[in-house]
């Protein structure tokens, strides 16, 4: 795993976790939508730099 996929699920589960409870939120989701932000996030970027 990515290393700025890891350091977005960390403040997420942080964020996430301070209000609601683990035992009724699977904390995979948090992992699946940190990975979805970093790698799009990283798309655009790569997009970008082509159209430039």
């Amino acid at each position: 795993m990515d290393v700025a996929v890891q350091a977005t699920a960390l403040v997420y589960f942080r964020r996430f976790y301070l209000h609601h409870s683990i035992i009724d939120h699977d904390p995979k989701l948090i992992l699946y939508v940190s990975q979805k932000r970093e790698l799009g996030r990283n798309n655009r970027t790569r997009f970008l730099m082509r159209c430039s």
